[in-house]
């Protein structure tokens, strides 16, 4: 019973709007209740979670049982899609960390590629499609760690909020771009700003110590390329195109105490530029990327036969096809298990990050 109970709360717990509540219900006659007490992060990159305190008398005695929930961001995905594009097939991928689809994905192999999924993947869709071209792979071969099937649905908020209390956070250096601006981030932590189609002088900066936003206004596109030193977050409402390599200064899997971060969050379409804009051959990416919309590879045919390689994760409404401009590997940044990129979104799902499911007496005085 009280499993369900927490499987509910986890789909409901982001309408509680006090730092505590309490509720209170019977089953088969014994009354219980839970006490549920916010923890929020101490600042825009941590997670909120959530310490529920269950209790229950029986024959006078007091039984607690206590567990954890956190907020699950967008960025703790490998890979979120809402709705598979049904002309897009997963072929030849590899991807690492969670994967979830709130519609059916489809697949194909053949003797030579197959799509691989290294960690867990569920979907709202009661099954997946996987098209066999030639040969024969088991499901366990592709879904290295594990698949279920028919889970609920994940919502995409409307609008990205970067900052829901209408304050940015302390330290925090906030760049609003009225227009449609190229960014190029530079190694030793500096950035050059570029006003497209404007009379204003490109501008130079160096990115704070704490947290960096780059704001765009209504109808104002970012061009972004370079290599990232500090902690970023860039959004536009409309369109971020990734014109070349967008890398980090330290990267996390050769120097694990790096912290660098970088967000991409467009309430549009994330996109990566033609072939004549980013060069042929292969193109990295480190990043949490969130796309309401789309994530699209403009012109997918053209240019030679690639690899995209994203590092971080991927969110988005839709995704387009990659193939054969590139080939795709998803390698999940492991450290956005615990903090995200400065702001990045959050879904509406809590899940248990502690609990041994077992009761203590409160010991009395």
């Amino acid at each position: 019973m009280l499993s369900r109970k927490v499987k509910e709360w986890s789909e409901e717990l982001h309408r509680i709007s006090d730092s505590t509540a309490e509720f209170s219900w019977k089953h088969d006659g014994q009354e219980y209740v839970a006490k549920f007490v916010e923890q929020p992060p101490d600042n825009d990159m941590g997670i909120d979670r959530v310490v529920v305190e269950i209790s229950t008398l029986v024959d006078g005695d007091r039984l607690l049982s206590a567990l954890e929930l956190r907020r699950l961001a967008f960025s703790n995905f490998a890979q979120f899609v809402n709705r598979w594009d049904p002309d897009v097939q997963i072929h030849d991928d590899q991807m690492d960390g969670r994967f979830h689809a709130n519609s059916m994905i489809r697949l194909a192999y053949d003797r030579r590629t197959k799509p691989v999924f290294h960690d867990k993947v569920t979907t709202s869709a009661r099954s997946v499609d996987i098209t066999r071209i030639r040969g024969t792979v088991r499901k366990s071969q592709i879904f290295l760690g594990g698949l279920e099937t028919g889970v609920p649905a994940i919502r995409l908020p409307r609008h990205y909020i970067p900052f829901p209390d209408e304050v940015s956070p302390p330290a925090a250096e906030v760049h609003r771009l009225t227009g449609d601006t190229r960014i190029e981030f530079l190694a030793d932590g500096s950035y050059t700003l570029d006003y497209i189609g404007s009379d204003h002088v490109g501008q130079t900066g160096q990115a704070s110590r704490g947290l960096t936003y780059f704001l765009a206004d209504k109808g104002a596109s970012v061009y972004v390329r370079g290599v990232v030193n500090g902690k970023v977050l860039v959004y536009s409402p409309v369109r971020i195109v990734v014109e070349g390599d967008l890398v980090y200064e330290q990267d996390p899997r050769v120097v694990p105490e790096s912290d660098d971060y970088l967000g991409l969050v467009s309430d549009g379409y994330v996109d990566v530029a033609t072939p004549d804009v980013t060069g042929s051959g292969d193109l990295g990416i480190h990043a949490a990327i969130y796309a309401r919309r789309r994530f699209a590879v403009r012109s997918p045919r053209s240019g030679e036969r690639s690899e995209l390689h994203l590092y971080g994760s991927l969110s988005a409404g839709s995704v387009s096809a990659t193939e054969p401009r590139y080939s795709t590997r998803i390698q999940f940044d492991q450290r956005l298990t615990e903090v995200r990129p400065p702001g990045f979104p959050l879904t509406d799902r809590y899940e248990v990050e502690s609990w041994d499911k077992r009761w203590t007496m409160e010991s009395r005085p």
